[in-house]
């Protein structure tokens, strides 16, 4: 095997040479928005100029939330089933113990649910009750009077 170190016959060393002697006529604009700058987050990782965070640094946020929530979670059903454990008194047997600890987890289950509705709701029609109250709020000032 004959390697042409020398650029001759040899494609990759050509086109690196024509990549950066090539003159480039870009715009300000255009070189605003192919600038790189670091990320505020971890100052490692390059990002675009209309990136705010690299996505090793996103990841680990969406990462960090996740494990908050779950935490959390975790900390409503241990609290759900402390109350229940109060209400079953101190003989209590084990299946009693399992019984609640499942009712806690349901209960907790039940409220996420019912929180995710309602911001579903809030996101959909907020708009349109603040309207309505503002409206009921104006009639209650106003007397009836137009």
């Amino acid at each position: 095997m004959d390697i042409q170190v020398e650029g001759s016959n040899n494609r990759v060393a050509g086109r690196d040479y024509l990549e950066l002697n090539a003159q480039l006529s870009l715009t300000p604009e255009q070189l605003q928005v192919l600038a790189v700058k670091p990320c505020p987050s971890c100052e490692v990782r390059l990002v675009t100029a209309q990136a705010q965070t690299c996505n090793h640094c996103l990841r680990e946020r969406v990462a960090n939330d996740q494990k908050v929530k779950v935490g959390f979670v975790i900390f409503l059903v241990f609290m759900v089933w402390g109350w229940l454990l109060k209400r079953s008194g101190p003989n209590a047997g084990l299946l009693e113990l399992v019984e609640s600890l499942i009712a806690a987890g349901g209960i907790v289950l039940c409220g996420m649910l019912l929180l995710e509705m309602f911001k579903l709701w809030w996101v959909c029609y907020s708009e349109e009750f603040f309207s309505a109250v503002w409206r009921a709020v104006v009639r209650l000032v106003n007397g009836g009077r137009k």
